[in-house]
């Protein structure tokens, strides 16, 4: 706040205590602390060895205490956003390790009463701003982690890439494609009848693959320009593994990425 030169001044201040007590999801911090216990016994009983499973209650009880701290911590930040009326929103900022999916949303903004969806030992924070547009996407470093989804990227190691994204779509982000349109990807992959790796993000009528095949086909004279919402594809939007294999070039490589919606 004060490094954006927001106004301090606070429609009344956080009370910690109110914070505490409650697990994440409403239920009693104590009754979800006390499943380690469970997991642990429920394991001997099943016969495995007192050590592994007193261990793995104990894996379980630190995973939830951490999750259930850093879930506190965020609820906080947003009660004090939303008491310092300058404050408009925040930025997320995803600090290493992190997932391909959070990677992709770094410095997104987001209004000061809009959540961010987290997986389980998520440790994206807020960074409370004065927000300039919200919806968009700031660059550079927070100071405490990533706001560049590209920075983050280019501070790993090749065989962190290859870990975190996949070693083709890591390859594929190498090449200039686009990482959100190939993190993107993999949300809907499948099998297509003829064995083909593909994805059906961006197939919608909404999508921007859909959008771009029917202007392809259009130009093309395969259909009439007035086709409209009839359009059906004909064709299935390849993942870049398999673009990969199926490219007999560098350049062919690259133009079925442009094609397939994962490179400008």
């Amino acid at each position: 706040m004060e490094a954006e030169g927001a106004d301090p001044e606070r429609a009344g201040r956080v009370r910690p205590e109110g914070f505490a007590g409650l697990a994440a999801d409403g239920r009693a911090l104590e009754s979800l602390m006390y499943l380690p216990l469970i997991t642990s016994k429920t394991r001997i009983a099943a016969g495995q060895s007192v050590d592994d499973a007193l261990m793995a209650g104990l894996r379980q009880a630190l995973r939830i205490g951490s999750s259930e701290v850093t879930q506190a911590g965020r609820g906080a930040v947003g009660t004090s956003m939303t008491g310092a009326r300058t404050i408009q929103g925040y930025v997320r900022v995803v600090q290493p390790p992190a997932c391909s999916r959070c990677v992709i949303l770094a410095g997104r903004e987001y209004g000061w009463n809009k959540g961010f969806q987290r997986h389980p030992k998520c440790d994206c924070i807020h960074l409370p701003t004065t927000l300039i547009a919200r919806g968009s996407t700031r660059r550079g470093a927070s100071g405490r982690g990533f706001l560049d989804p590209h920075a983050y990227f280019g501070s790993l190691s090749r065989a962190e890439q290859d870990r975190v994204f996949t070693a083709a779509g890591a390859r594929a982000i190498r090449e200039g494609g686009d990482i959100n349109a190939i993190v993107n990807a993999r949300r809907g992959m499948y099998t297509t009848t003829s064995g083909l790796r593909a994805t059906r993000d961006s197939t919608s009528r909404r999508g921007e693959f859909y959008r771009a095949e029917r202007r392809r086909d259009v130009a093309a004279g395969r259909v009439r320009p007035d086709i409209g919402r009839s359009y059906s594809l004909t064709t299935a939007r390849l993942l870049p593994e398999e673009i990969f294999e199926l490219a007999g070039s560098r350049d062919q490589a690259i133009a079925m990425l442009r094609r397939f919606g994962y490179m400008g």
